[in-house]
């Protein structure tokens, strides 16, 4: 069996479940909360292997809005220390950048069938969907863009 700890304000729950290839047994209302085997720290990607799916059905007085789907954490960044057993909310991650500073990026511009890529440099890093500012690698100018999932920027129409 696993141990874990759950928040109830100033109380603490601990109980122990069993798992067997990711799987929770021996609940009848099961209620699942993903929790951290080692410690996790701020500034790393959480990996699926450092992460668990646990039986949360027997702690009624659990803080409300914890993950229960570990690939909702899998792939995300720490902004806090993650300790083992402890519940992961979403508050304790964020997306993982797309683009990387000083990292070379395609750049491309849409424009109906019209399309034009470049090569730029980002002056920071960004998650898809976050505002990148891009120095072009050709002039030096300054331009502003969207990251994508992709990896690349989209600047602007």
């Amino acid at each position: 069996g696993h141990k874990v700890m759950c928040r109830a304000g100033a109380k603490v729950w601990f109980g122990v479940v069993t798992l067997l290839h990711g799987l929770v047994f021996g609940a009848s209302a099961q209620e699942f909360a993903v929790v951290a085997r080692n410690l996790i720290y701020p500034g790393q990607m959480v990996q699926l292997e450092s992460i668990e799916v646990v039986d949360a059905s027997n702690c009624p007085n659990c803080d409300a809005g914890y993950l229960q789907d570990s690939h909702l954490v899998a792939g995300k960044i720490a902004v806090k220390t993650l300790v083992p057993g402890k519940l992961i909310f979403p508050q304790d991650l964020r997306m993982a950048p797309a683009v990387m500073r000083g990292q070379e990026v395609k750049v491309v511009y849409r424009k109906g069938a019209l399309q034009i890529s470049m090569s730029g440099i980002p002056l920071n890093e960004a998650a898809a969907g976050e505002p990148v500012s891009i120095r072009n690698a050709v002039n030096g100018a300054i331009i502003n863009g969207v990251a994508q999932s992709d990896g690349t920027v989209q600047v602007a129409q």
